[in-house]
């Protein structure tokens, strides 16, 4: 590729590995069985065994991420569950070598340590757990500083809080690195790796070999190995597409219809509803993606960054036109998910070039000193991150829910035990490890599923939402736990009453207490 630059770097490998592990360490990730796990680790989780979670119902639907809880399975099976800190450990630092790699091509930033450094500062800092906290604090939940920097459109993300099939699209950014070092088959079979761990990056790893045949043609002149990247990358990807149509294919046009509006409007309309999503830290990123198009517009990069970014906003704007409820789960918008980091970066990597190259004469009798400084941040970063994961391991591991769960995981297994919960209990069911009726965070993905998922929903949702149940309203919830086998309600306190239950507490703390039903 002649447009990038051909000198040598001058920052040795060893040290961009050290510092891409300094990020993982400030980046940091929350205790095991928290947020989007609970959804995404409980198939693998349910077939190694662990609890009474192989009886669960949830766990018995149809998983949507195979290659994922094959990972999660042979980890609890033979390994520890603590790899999966390691797991995500190492994809962080995935995520910071890929973005130090491809913003050295692109700007020059690794010519010397000092811009080196500064833009490390600058992408650790800005993806640290410590700006997310400091923008909470002042500014609320309403714009995260944090989030400009590295999440997408829709509060789509590559990099979250927990280890989860999402966090695999760091593969985009390292198959994009991989191109840029003149790597185009390593570059598809990355986009592959993304695309079977997490199938919503399909449409992302399309549009990145849209985007690479393009810049491959024009370069070799020829057509054949550009076909030959597309060919490729189809071929990688047929598993996973094969796997999502036998397993999730509509049952009936209705019954896909019913079960899509529920998706759609119940469960993440702040992920599939434009007009729900869209807010100022959105336009903020597309404004940042813009920029990075006309910037880049003569360079590969800018091609790399132009074509998924035309893709996702013409489907983009049919959806809103359509109202395409596919479109809406197809998320053309989840596209932005490697884009704003990507586009960001390179922007941030050209002005920290641009700015050291022009006061280069001010600078350089104060090298060491600068160099020193540096290094004393990249300290304070590693420390800070040190000191946020203990802050946040601690906040999650003690308080009433978490004494609840600890109570009914040491309780007896016994095999047709289900537990009524508030819907909120989100990290109940991997934490106490029993099957548990129904949560809102953790759905099914198959259109019958999720209609059935709806239904326990609806049920578990209005029947805590009632201060005291009348004996009527009782007499129709006992048929409802007679008919699922509801051993087990988990109530918070004086919400609900049951009249018509014979009822054993067993456990009670400030907020919550857990009834035997007899």
């Amino acid at each position: 590729m002649t447009h990038l630059r051909q000198q040598p770097s001058s920052i040795s490998l060893g040290l961009t590995f050290v510092l891409s592990f300094v990020f993982a360490i400030a980046y940091t990730q929350l205790p095991l069985f928290s947020s989007n796990q609970n959804t995404y680790l409980l198939h693998g989780i349910a077939n190694a065994n662990i609890g009474l979670l192989k009886y669960d119902w949830l766990a018995n639907t149809e998983d949507p991420f195979p290659i994922f809880s094959f990972i999660v399975t042979a980890t609890q099976e033979y390994l520890h569950p603590y790899f999966f800190y390691l797991y995500y450990f190492v994809i962080q630092a995935l995520f910071a070598f890929s973005v130090l790699g491809i913003v050295s091509k692109i700007s020059n930033i690794d010519l010397n340590k000092t811009t080196y450094l500064t833009f490390f500062i600058v992408l650790a800092g800005t993806c640290s757990y410590v700006l997310y906290w400091i923008s909470q604090q002042i500014l609320g939940s309403s714009f995260n500083i944090s989030k400009v920097f590295h999440f997408g459109l829709a509060e789509q993300y590559i990099l979250g809080s927990v280890f989860q099939p999402s966090v695999f699209g760091v593969f985009l950014l390292t198959s994009v690195y991989a191109f840029l070092c003149q790597r185009p088959f390593v570059a598809v079979c990355l986009l592959g790796v993304a695309c079977n761990l997490h199938p919503s990056y399909l449409l992302s790893g399309a549009s990145l070999t849209i985007a690479y045949m393009i810049l491959q043609a024009r370069y070799d002149r020829s057509i054949k190995r550009s076909v030959g990247i597309g060919f490729a990358s189809l071929v990688l990807v047929v598993p996973v597409v094969l796997y999502s149509y036998v397993n999730f294919a509509a049952t009936s046009p209705e019954i896909l219809k019913a079960a899509q509006d529920i998706t759609i409007n119940v469960r993440i309309p702040h992920h599939a509803i434009v007009s729900s999503w869209f807010s100022f830290d959105d336009c903020v990123k597309l404004t940042f993606i813009l920029i990075a198009v006309y910037v880049l517009r003569r360079e590969p990069i800018g091609t790399i960054i132009a074509v998924p970014f035309i893709i996702g906003l013409l489907l983009t704007a049919l959806q809103m036109l359509t109202a395409s409820s596919f479109l809406a789960l197809l998320f053309p918008w989840r596209i932005s998910a490697f884009l704003v980091p990507l586009s960001v970066y390179i922007l941030i990597g050209k002005m920290i070039s641009l700015g050291y190259g022009k006061a280069g004469n001010t600078f350089s009798g104060h090298q060491p000193l600068i160099n020193i400084c540096l290094v004393v941040m990249v300290v304070l970063l590693l420390i800070l991150g040190l000191g946020s994961a203990y802050k946040r391991f601690q906040w999650n591991s003690t308080g009433e829910a978490v004494e609840l769960q600890q109570f009914v995981s040491s309780q007896p297994q016994i095999r047709n035990t289900l537990y009524l919960v508030p819907p909120h209990l989100e990290n109940f069911r991997l934490n106490a490890a029993v099957p548990t009726f129904v949560d809102y965070k953790s759905h099914p993905y198959k259109d019958t599923e999720v209609i059935e998922w709806y239904k326990q929903y609806q049920f578990s949702s209005e029947l805590y939402a009632t201060k005291g149940l009348t004996m009527g309203q009782c007499q129709l919830a006992l048929e409802t736990i007679q008919e699922y086998g509801i051993t087990h309600i988990v109530k918070e306190q004086d919400n609900p009453q049951f009249p018509c239950l014979k009822l054993t507490e067993i456990y009670s703390n400030e907020i919550y207490s857990v009834h035997l039903i007899h």
